[in-house]
């Protein structure tokens, strides 16, 4: 097998694999693995974890600032449904975020919020408002209209 730098990725075909390198190089070599994608270097972990940062650090912000937090289940809705529901947030002077669930538990540490923590399973919408009833009003709103916009609670 050809030494490279970068992720490699293999496709098992029987007792063949396809080999692709990253930058498009490709070889077929003999394996008994399944689908396999090595990790990617040291340093580009810690990149992650640096943006993984700056995404709870900008989420404590917005709890910190906010009023009140509503969250949702949002299975099943289309990318057009959540913009119109993202821009009906905006237009109300409300937003909605979807991050995943253990960043968004870590940026609730040290706020008021803190009791929306056990609400934070599966896929989870927070939508936020200074107003006190923007972001719930919108929210039910929505979500009397569409089926697949739960509201859990907040």
């Amino acid at each position: 097998m050809v030494e490279a730098r970068g992720v490699v990725e293999r496709l098992v075909i029987g007792e063949k694999a396809l080999t692709t390198l990253q930058g498009g190089v490709a070889g077929l070599v003999s394996t008994s693995l399944a689908w396999v994608r090595q990790e990617p270097k040291e340093c580009e972990r810690t990149v992650e974890r640096s943006k993984k940062k700056e995404v709870v650090d900008r989420l404590h912000e917005v709890f910190e600032a906010t009023h009140v937090v509503i969250v949702a289940r949002y299975t099943g809705m289309t990318v057009a449904e959540t913009a119109d529901l993202r821009r009906q947030m905006r237009a109300a002077g409300a937003g909605l975020r979807v991050a995943k669930n253990r960043l968004a538990k870590r940026a609730i540490e040290g706020t008021a919020f803190g009791e929306i923590v056990p609400l934070l399973k599966g896929p989870t919408a927070i939508a936020y408002s200074i107003d006190p009833v923007a972001a719930a009003k919108v929210a039910v709103g929505y979500a009397k209209k569409n089926d697949k916009f739960v509201v859990v609670g907040g």
